[in-house]
């Protein structure tokens, strides 16, 4: 009904015409009122539904000018009393709590008395049996970072000129993974490694000296990988990551080295260090004969 016959009903209509006319703007208020509520409760169901929106990145620490440590114990205490440390552990707070529950969680990496020691020891492994490779000129790249402490030691403890990291994202804790590295200033790319797919590092071509990986389990993902699996991705990182006379180091979870040894050792293949270790060193030349067998 139009403005002016509704003003036209009220002035000079019956008291019926009145009432019909309060009547209709009655109903016309509740129904206002009803659709503004659903619009409201639409809202809000979509919000609740959209994906959180992350933390704000935190920033990176300064490392001192010459980026290296004397001791252990000189880093430890420089991470530990930085504030990006401290907001760090106030981010992940939930994670360190639950230790009490899950023993095995991300939470327990943020002892870093435990665990930065651990990856010195890795490092000094390699100097100690293959020196060429860890040197101011060396170039590593870590696959399976995790928390990021090997990349860590191996930039400010041997000072290794440079150190990339990689990670598969949206796996679980990965964005405690992600915050920590960058907190340290390593740069770190995405990277799914899987059985007989080639590696897509979008990393701007960059070759290393050395490939390591450590605590893997891209190796178990669908199957225990055989002999097969593990000559395509040798194969690949010497042909797509390593510089010529580079090598690959790999730390095996479950014993995985007793089935890649018994294939692996006779082309040149060997342990880097203590056998129960199950670190295993695959040098540039036996990486060229398991090429040739490839092929």
């Amino acid at each position: 009904m139009a403005p002016g016959v509704i003003g036209a009903n009220l002035e000079n209509g019956t008291p019926n015409n009145r009432n019909r006319y309060r009547g209709q703007m009655k109903t016309f208020t509740r129904t206002i009122r009803t659709v503004s509520v659903a619009l409201l409760l639409v809202g809000f169901l979509i919000n609740c539904t959209e994906e959180p929106k992350g933390e704000q990145r935190l920033g990176q620490i300064q490392w001192p000018d010459d980026g290296t440590f004397e001791t252990v114990a000189d880093l430890e205490t420089f991470v530990e009393t930085n504030p990006l440390w401290k907001a760090l552990e106030s981010r992940f707070r939930d994670l360190i709590a639950d230790l009490a529950k899950d023993p095995a969680g991300a939470g327990k990496y943020f002892d870093l008395h435990q665990w930065l020691p651990n990856s010195v020891a890795r490092w000094a492994t390699i100097k100690r049996y293959r020196p060429h490779l860890v040197t101011p000129d060396t170039t590593a790249l870590d696959i399976s970072t995790g928390f990021g402490y090997f990349p860590l030691a191996g930039k400010h403890l041997f000072g290794v000129k440079s150190i990339d990291a990689t990670d598969a994202p949206g796996v679980r804790w990965s964005d405690l993974y992600d915050d920590v590295t960058h907190v340290f200033g390593i740069r770190k790319y995405e990277l799914f490694v899987r059985k007989f797919e080639a590696l897509d590092i979008r990393n701007d071509g960059r070759r290393y000296d050395i490939v390591t990986s450590y605590q893997m389990v891209f190796d178990v993902w669908n199957g225990i990988w055989g002999e097969q699996e593990w000559r395509f991705f040798l194969k690949d990182v010497r042909e797509s990551l390593l510089n010529e006379g580079g090598a690959i180091v790999l730390g095996f979870n479950q014993r995985g080295d007793v089935g890649f040894m018994k294939w692996a050792k006779p082309l040149g293949a060997a342990y880097l260090g203590e056998k129960h270790r199950a670190v295993v060193i695959v040098p540039w030349e036996a990486l060229e004969r398991i090429n040739e067998r490839q092929e």
